[in-house]
């Protein structure tokens, strides 16, 4: 990578491909792809983390989610960090992550900027894949976890209420008041 490339760079946050991750991609053959399927989190041991190629983990990882979001418009892998999840990490700090295949091996291992995880902001964990030829990784999503912004949660539930709301219940009014019914 040359300097002016590198000083675009947010030198709190970037990623590196690590050498496992560039051999796999190396021996691959035509019509073949890396799955990537698994996202790290790790707090540095309290520390700020410098990746580098030749790392096979983080430094100290709390925490491995399955993949649950993709990029649009450029190679990325992360996660939604739900209400469960910030649950699971409340009160640890984030400084590094990384993508693992679905042989456990690290593929890009990336620095974060410090992140301290709270339940009360929605967050989202964005890697970009630092690969030339995109077309060989393949981002594994785990489409059994659905997850929803709280805005979107309540626009769904005030179109919901919209619904129900110009109904006349007054037919029914008579049986719902009747206390000595089976029900």
């Amino acid at each position: 990578m040359n300097k002016s490339m590198r000083s675009s760079f947010d030198s709190e946050q970037y990623a590196v491909l690590t050498d496992i991750g560039k051999q796999k991609l190396n021996t691959l053959t035509s019509g073949q792809s890396l799955s990537i399927t698994q996202l790290a989190l790790g707090d540095g041991n309290g520390d700020v983390v410098t990746p580098s190629i030749d790392g096979t983990s983080l430094v100290n990882e709390i925490g491995r989610e399955p993949i649950t979001e993709r990029g649009s418009g450029y190679l990325a892998a992360g996660i939604i960090m739900s209400s469960e999840m910030a649950a699971k990490y409340k009160g640890k700090w984030l400084r590094e992550v990384g993508l693992f295949d679905d042989d456990g091996d690290l593929i890009v291992w990336a620095r974060m900027a410090e992140t301290l995880v709270s339940l009360f902001a929605m967050r989202k964990i964005m890697v970009h894949v630092p690969v030339e030829n995109q077309d060989t990784v393949t981002i594994v999503v785990d489409t059994t976890k659905q997850f929803v912004t709280v805005s979107d949660f309540e626009s769904f539930k005030e179109n919901i209420q919209s619904l129900l709301s110009p109904m006349d219940y007054s037919a029914y009014a008579e049986s719902l008041g009747n206390t000595n019914n089976d029900i």
